[in-house]
């Protein structure tokens, strides 16, 4: 029992140093990606696609459209998809854990495949 106790933290330690990604959460990843790749090319309409509708509506809700929203995200450059994995609470949602630019704690961004495909529904 003491043993797998040992490789459970061991597992635990290499996960977190060298990244996780669970079997299916490319796509989570890619979009995550694409998205901080248009805010650095300041591409209002490629950002936004990259949103989730529920997204895009609470943003505008809170005054903020595209220029805004490139604006507030801009100092905060990818730097690195730390890991994905499969949210529990929504199989079809993923959690993406990332690094930005100007952050001191990773972020998550939460990514869900829609029937437009995946989308970012939260950050």
């Amino acid at each position: 029992m003491r043993s797998i106790h040992c490789s459970l933290a061991l597992f635990s330690v290499w996960a977190v140093a060298c990244g996780f990604r669970e079997v299916g959460t490319a796509p989570a990843a890619a979009t995550v990606e694409r998205f901080f790749s248009a805010v650095a090319s300041e591409d209002c309409d490629d950002a936004m696609s990259r949103l989730a509708d529920s997204y895009r509506a609470e943003l505008s809700g809170q005054g903020i459209d595209c220029t805004e929203l490139l604006r507030q995200m801009s100092p905060y450059r990818l730097r690195d998809i730390v890991g994905v994995k499969i949210d529990a609470r929504r199989p079809s949602a993923h959690l993406t854990y990332v690094r930005l630019e100007g952050r001191e704690h990773e972020v998550i961004v939460r990514v869900e495949n829609t029937e437009g495909g995946w989308k970012i529904f939260s950050m």
